[in-house]
Protein backbone atom coordinates (compact mmCIF):
# COMPACT_ATOMS: atom_id res chain seq x y z
CA UNK A 1 0.00 0.00 0.00
CA UNK A 2 1.30 3.57 -1.12
CA UNK A 3 1.28 6.12 1.44
CA UNK A 4 1.00 9.90 0.92
CA UNK A 5 2.48 12.40 2.70
CA UNK A 6 0.96 16.06 2.98
CA UNK A 7 -1.80 16.91 0.69
CA UNK A 8 -2.53 17.24 -3.45
CA UNK A 9 -4.20 20.37 -4.28
CA UNK A 10 -5.36 21.06 -7.98
CA UNK A 11 -4.74 24.88 -7.31
CA UNK A 12 -4.52 26.68 -10.67
CA UNK A 13 -4.75 30.46 -11.93
CA UNK A 14 -6.62 31.35 -14.95
CA UNK A 15 -5.66 34.62 -17.43
CA UNK A 16 -7.27 36.03 -19.86
CA UNK A 17 -5.73 38.09 -22.81
CA UNK A 18 -8.44 40.21 -24.16
CA UNK A 19 -8.53 41.19 -27.71
CA UNK A 20 -10.54 44.38 -27.17
CA UNK A 21 -10.17 48.45 -27.63
CA UNK A 22 -11.60 48.36 -24.15
CA UNK A 23 -9.00 50.11 -21.48
CA UNK A 24 -8.42 48.10 -17.88
CA UNK A 25 -10.65 50.53 -16.30
CA UNK A 26 -13.47 49.65 -18.96
CA UNK A 27 -12.64 46.13 -18.73
CA UNK A 28 -12.99 46.41 -14.91
CA UNK A 29 -16.40 48.02 -14.44
CA UNK A 30 -18.14 44.89 -17.59
CA UNK A 31 -16.61 42.18 -14.87
CA UNK A 32 -18.11 44.29 -11.91
CA UNK A 33 -21.35 43.84 -13.92
CA UNK A 34 -20.68 40.21 -14.90
CA UNK A 35 -19.84 39.08 -11.35
CA UNK A 36 -23.08 40.37 -10.23
CA UNK A 37 -24.80 38.97 -12.26
CA UNK A 38 -23.35 35.78 -11.17
CA UNK A 39 -23.93 36.71 -6.94
CA UNK A 40 -27.73 37.27 -8.10
CA UNK A 41 -27.90 33.94 -10.62
CA UNK A 42 -25.77 31.90 -7.99
CA UNK A 43 -27.42 33.61 -4.43
CA UNK A 44 -23.39 34.31 -3.96
CA UNK A 45 -21.46 36.84 -2.01
CA UNK A 46 -18.22 37.06 -4.28
CA UNK A 47 -16.51 40.49 -4.39
CA UNK A 48 -14.23 41.37 -6.89
CA UNK A 49 -10.90 41.93 -4.97
CA UNK A 50 -11.64 38.16 -4.04
CA UNK A 51 -12.10 36.93 -7.88
CA UNK A 52 -10.27 38.88 -10.23
CA UNK A 53 -6.59 41.03 -9.64
CA UNK A 54 -6.92 44.82 -11.24
CA UNK A 55 -6.58 44.05 -14.97
CA UNK A 56 -3.68 45.84 -17.06
CA UNK A 57 -2.00 46.13 -20.20
CA UNK A 58 0.49 43.59 -20.84
CA UNK A 59 4.13 44.31 -21.43
CA UNK A 60 6.54 43.20 -23.46
CA UNK A 61 7.70 40.34 -20.93
CA UNK A 62 4.84 39.05 -19.94
CA UNK A 63 4.35 35.49 -19.93
CA UNK A 64 2.49 34.71 -22.66
CA UNK A 65 4.18 35.80 -26.28
CA UNK A 66 2.35 37.68 -28.55
CA UNK A 67 -0.15 39.93 -25.84
CA UNK A 68 1.72 42.89 -25.95
CA UNK A 69 -0.18 45.55 -25.63
CA UNK A 70 -3.39 43.68 -24.75
CA UNK A 71 -5.68 43.97 -21.47
CA UNK A 72 -5.10 41.13 -18.78
CA UNK A 73 -7.62 39.69 -16.58
CA UNK A 74 -5.85 37.39 -14.03
CA UNK A 75 -7.38 35.75 -10.86
CA UNK A 76 -6.69 37.12 -7.60
CA UNK A 77 -6.22 33.68 -6.36
CA UNK A 78 -5.81 30.13 -7.59
CA UNK A 79 -9.09 29.41 -8.64
CA UNK A 80 -11.12 32.13 -7.46
CA UNK A 81 -12.47 32.90 -11.11
CA UNK A 82 -15.73 31.12 -10.94
CA UNK A 83 -15.88 28.78 -13.98
CA UNK A 84 -19.16 29.23 -14.72
CA UNK A 85 -18.05 32.78 -16.29
CA UNK A 86 -15.07 31.81 -18.15
CA UNK A 87 -16.82 31.63 -21.29
CA UNK A 88 -19.00 35.20 -20.53
CA UNK A 89 -15.65 36.65 -20.26
CA UNK A 90 -13.87 35.31 -23.73
CA UNK A 91 -17.31 36.25 -25.08
CA UNK A 92 -17.09 39.42 -24.12
CA UNK A 93 -14.16 40.59 -24.65
CA UNK A 94 -12.85 38.34 -26.75
CA UNK A 95 -10.53 36.84 -24.80
CA UNK A 96 -7.73 34.15 -25.04
CA UNK A 97 -7.78 32.08 -22.11
CA UNK A 98 -4.53 30.94 -20.34
CA UNK A 99 -4.12 28.17 -17.98
CA UNK A 100 -0.98 27.94 -15.50
CA UNK A 101 -0.60 24.85 -13.19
Amino acid sequence: MKKRLGFVSNSSSSSFICNTKMTPEEVRDKLVVLLDFYNNFYDEDLVFENVFDEPFIAEKDYRVANSEGSVIVEGAYDNSIPYDIFDMIESKFNATRCHFG
